[in-house]
């Protein structure tokens, strides 16, 4: 709401309030003490506007501040990992335990990658003649033509 207005109207009620005090006639006293009330109502009114709009502002920033939040996480959480070929044109993301060792090697699906989710790899099979591995999250799969499994961090 508009500072200015509200501020019309305070003064508005500060008038009617000293044109109350000023009033010698019983009828005079009642149309000027509806009018102070009238005007008490209107403020009251914006007063409450003006709180419901604060409330938004305040719900607004929050959620900005989580999605800022979320972002700085992701971005410091994407840093771990590395893109690679598993296999010719298949690419996954492979973590760099460079980051933290205590973390075991993996690859993560480079669909939720780009949707800011770590989605670790299953492996559906390993065998001589390639390997499968499923994402959880997407249900997308990553097919290699040779036994591939996850490199050490020697191999990438």
């Amino acid at each position: 709401m508009d500072p200015i207005a509200i501020m019309s109207s305070i003064k508005s009620a500060i008038d009617l309030a000293r044109g109350i005090k000023d009033v010698v006639a019983d009828s005079e006293l009642k149309i000027k003490t509806s009018e102070l009330v009238d005007t008490i109502i209107a403020i009251q009114g914006i007063v409450l506007s003006l709180q419901s709009e604060n409330q938004s502002l305040l719900q607004s920033n929050y959620e900005l501040t989580q999605k800022i939040v979320k972002f700085e996480s992701w971005e410091k959480e994407k840093k771990k990992y590395k893109l690679i070929e598993i296999s010719k044109g298949v690419v996954v993301f492979a973590f760099d335990s460079s980051q933290d060792p205590s973390i075991p090697s993996h690859y993560i699906c480079k669909n939720c990658y780009n949707d800011h989710q770590a989605s670790i790899l299953d492996p559906i099979y390993i065998r001589n003649d390639g390997s499968r591995y499923s994402c959880p999250r997407c249900k997308a799969e990553f097919t290699t033509n040779v036994d591939t499994q996850i490199p050490f961090d020697d191999d990438y």
